[in-house]
């Protein structure tokens, strides 16, 4: 086991006397942030409908990273990847992006560092991209553009899902794949740029 870096993210609640952050504490081990964000996307599947899951199971590390058992007795599995700086660290990330450059990004972890090293397995797998910061949180565009270029890549997941923590004990999921993005003219949003602002300034 070995401490992971995080990034710095959550909500800040207004009232009438005044604002307060709250910042989501992660742990400090990679496979207790994987287990802690797996949870949370479980509970929120769970809450939705979506799926009804009897059971979560953390794999050993050269295996994906959860097995997730549905209430109809049929196993899935579950591999997530962190959407961290492309250079640098959390430090010097500003929380400024061009849409289209960050899903590009995302899109070649995606393919080169996940679905080609397991593309021998033929085995029904969900892919979960998450931020810790709060930097890399998606905008709407990005996931759109994220979603249409998967559609053109061959990958062995039969699903990618995107997730975001609300705060310490809740998070919203959304899919990328597969899904429709065929309206997307591309070239339109090349331009298009993200500014994430720090949360605790509200």
């Amino acid at each position: 086991m070995h401490n992971k870096p995080t990034g710095i993210t959550g909500f800040t609640r207004i009232s009438d006397k005044g604002s307060n952050f709250n910042k989501v504490n992660f742990p400090k081990e990679k496979v207790e942030i994987e287990l802690f964000i797996a949870n949370r996307f479980v509970d929120h599947l769970s809450s939705n409908n979506t799926k009804n899951i009897k059971d979560l199971i953390q794999n050993d590390e050269d295996d994906y990273d959860f097995t997730f058992i549905l209430s109809s007795g049929i196993k899935k599995y579950l591999e997530l990847m962190e959407i961290f700086p492309p250079k640098g660290g959390y430090n010097d990330a500003t929380g400024y992006y061009k849409d289209l450059e960050m899903a590009e990004y995302i899109v070649e972890r995606i393919v080169s560092g996940k679905s080609n090293k397991y593309e021998s397995k033929s085995l029904s797998v969900d892919l979960l991209i998450y931020p810790t910061g709060y930097q890399f949180e998606l905008s709407v565009l990005c996931k759109q553009l994220i979603g249409f270029l998967l559609n053109s890549k061959k990958i062995i997941f039969s699903g990618v899902f995107y997730f975001s923590l609300i705060d310490q004990f809740r998070g919203h999921a959304c899919l990328l794949y597969p899904n429709d993005y065929s309206y997307i003219d591309i070239e339109k949003y090349r331009d298009n740029s993200t500014y994430n602002l720090y949360p605790e300034n509200g």
